[in-house]
């Protein structure tokens, strides 16, 4: 059975949910989107019972350090501890540029291993080779309405008939509502109420009003609502689904960690 299992479900300052990660399980294969939490991303997959050996590919949304700091424990494990002959990370350039300094710049044993590592840089709308099945795909989309600092991509992900996208940090962006017409699931960050919206604003990050309008647009069934800040920001997390559902018909769910989706 294909699978998404939410590993972290939370924005950096969360202390009860690990730092952003996806985890899709394809058969006996997966990947990650997103890699945020040092050691904390490899032991939510020895909890949901995914080997570390399954994983060769991590596909990284943007720089920020809340999605990248487990790479360099987790390529440890897999290349260092697993042995594995080789791991691909695919992502903006500026976000690899950034991983392969951290990667190799502490450990001897690490930087024996430079050529396991492949750097893939991708740009607007591109194919990511991560799965080599039938009907099964992964697309990278360039985000242009973000900080015009930081190279911010989203994915969709095919698999089978079903069809996922994952936001990664976005604030509103009507091109991409379009981008992603046709989808199944929508899997968007959801950084505070309109009650804070400027402040969301402000920091390139969506409301819950946001992921509904996005939803919505986007002609999605389902909308799950991830990169949760901590609750003083937010109040009850039935709060951003009340307000999602002011735009968006389709079924609503707040992410926890090691949440499964069947897929």
């Amino acid at each position: 059975m294909n699978k998404l299992i939410f590993l972290g479900t939370g924005a950096a300052a969360s202390l009860v949910r690990q730092m952003t990660s996806l985890c899709f399980v394809v058969g006996k294969k997966a990947f990650l989107i997103d890699c945020g939490d040092g050691t904390g991303t490899v032991r939510q997959l020895v909890r949901a019972g995914v080997p570390l050996s399954a994983v060769n590919d991590i596909l990284i949304t943007h720089k920020h350090r809340d999605h990248i700091m487990g790479v360099p424990s987790f390529l440890f494990h897999n290349i260092v501890i697993g042995k594995s002959k080789s791991f691909r990370i695919y992502g903006p350039k500026q976000a690899l540029d950034i991983l392969e300094y951290m990667l190799f710049a502490t450990h001897t044993y690490d930087d024996e291993r430079r050529k396991q590592v492949i750097f893939e840089p991708l740009w607007s709308h591109q194919f990511v080779p991560v799965l080599a099945k039938p009907k099964t795909s992964v697309t990278g989309i360039l985000l242009t309405k973000q900080d015009p600092k930081i190279d911010c991509m989203a994915y969709v992900v095919q698999l089978g008939k079903s069809k996922i996208a994952f936001t990664g940090d976005i604030q509103p962006d009507s091109s991409f509502d379009l981008r992603i017409r046709g989808i199944d699931m929508l899997v968007h960050e959801c950084f505070a109420t309109s009650e804070n919206e400027k402040i969301a604003h402000a920091n390139r990050h969506s409301t819950a009003k946001d992921a509904g309008i996005c939803a919505q647009k986007s002609g999605a069934k389902k909308l799950i609502l991830t990169h949760i800040p901590p609750k003083t920001v937010i109040g009850s997390e039935q709060t951003l689904i009340n307000e999602a559902r002011q735009y968006f018909t389709g079924d609503i769910i707040v992410a926890q960690d090691l949440l499964e989706v069947a897929v």
